[in-house]
């Protein structure tokens, strides 16, 4: 991922953190929220702007790099992943039985 496209989808995933964290937010979502926008800023490749002092240092900082975004990014799914399977909303919309449209009857509103 380039500098510019991160960048520039940055402000999308702020809005859509926003979203989630108000609607099913918990101290799961929390954490994993925070470990994306970690992911996403690595992706920025903050340290291609550090001179190396050599060709096989920078090799060595971008590995690192790229293992924490790794990390970090699976550290946010899982955490997204177990809070919506302790979440009871979404437990219920698994287990509503949909009929035609409609997934929820009269006696459930």
């Amino acid at each position: 991922v380039s500098a510019s496209s991160a960048l520039m989808a940055f402000p999308f995933i702020i809005q859509l953190v926003v979203v989630i964290q108000s609607t099913v937010g918990n101290t799961m979502t929390l954490i994993g929220v925070i470990s994306l926008l970690i992911a996403i800023s690595l992706s920025l490749k903050p340290l291609a702007y550090l001179k190396p002092t050599s060709t096989n240092a920078l090799q060595q900082a971008e590995a690192k790099r790229q293992l924490a975004r790794i990390l970090f990014f699976l550290v946010a799914v899982s955490l997204f992943i177990a809070s919506a399977a302790s979440n009871s909303f979404a437990w219920s919309i698994f287990e509503a039985k949909c009929t035609g449209a409609s997934c929820f009857s009269a006696e459930d509103i």
